[in-house]
């Protein structure tokens, strides 16, 4: 993953001069759905609002790279018959994102397509395991770094010559687990099983676009 974003970045530092359209910085929020996988009862995503800022580059005719950072509450509620679990983790993630242009914006709102990779940074955890006392364990202890790809939707509309709208619906999946200590759920055989957690997360957001000259530019 840290080579996939590396490789993001060179990109972007070795192409100075982009071919299509201007960079546009945008400021965004927007709504979260998120659970964690691993668990097998039913569970309530957590719901919370994000906010982050973010670059789009273009680099050829219909094809610009995305760059990211946004505030990202994540976590689960979930009922189980041996107690509530109530997890609440919070980050600050970064995304560096390929989108490819389907329909032009230059007529009317676009549409395109982006994924990439995403990283991280744990701010603040809460909760705890209602089994991990009768297995030893405490409270939650999660890892600092959580690593995962994002995919979806977006869509971008001119309002003036010096703003512009932008929307865009994301899947992200975490891609490997983000628990330290050791996590318990009961199986269907009622017997206690250890489980890693992965983050599971849909977004909405909306935000407010802003071209700016290319470097070096007038």
């Amino acid at each position: 993953m840290k080579y996939a974003m590396s490789i993001l970045v060179l990109l972007i530092m070795s192409y100075s001069a982009p071919v299509f359209g201007q960079r546009i910085v945008t400021v965004r929020w927007g709504g979260n759905l998120t659970k964690l996988g691993g668990l097998v009862r039913f569970s309530q995503p957590r719901k919370s609002i994000s906010m982050g800022v973010s670059v789009a580059i273009p680099i050829r005719d219909r094809f610009s790279l995305q760059f990211g950072g946004d505030y990202v509450p994540k976590g689960v509620r979930e009922d189980l018959h041996y107690g509530h679990l109530i997890l609440d983790i919070d980050y600050i993630e970064f995304s560096g994102l390929g989108i490819v242009t389907i329909i032009s914006p230059r007529r009317a709102p676009s549409l395109s397509i982006l994924a990439g990779p995403t990283v991280a940074l744990k701010v603040r955890n809460e909760g705890e395991d209602p089994l991990a006392r009768r297995y030893g364990g405490g409270s939650f202890n999660f890892k600092t770094l959580d690593f995962g790809i994002s995919g979806g939707i977006g869509t971008q509309m001119a309002i003036s010559k010096a703003m512009i709208v932008k929307a865009q619906l994301r899947y992200t999946l975490g891609i490997r687990s983000i628990n330290k200590t050791v996590f318990y759920v009961i199986n269907a055989q009622d017997r206690a099983e250890k489980r890693g957690l992965t983050n599971h997360a849909i977004s909405f957001c909306i935000g407010l676009g802003f071209p700016v000259s290319r470097l070096g530019g007038g």
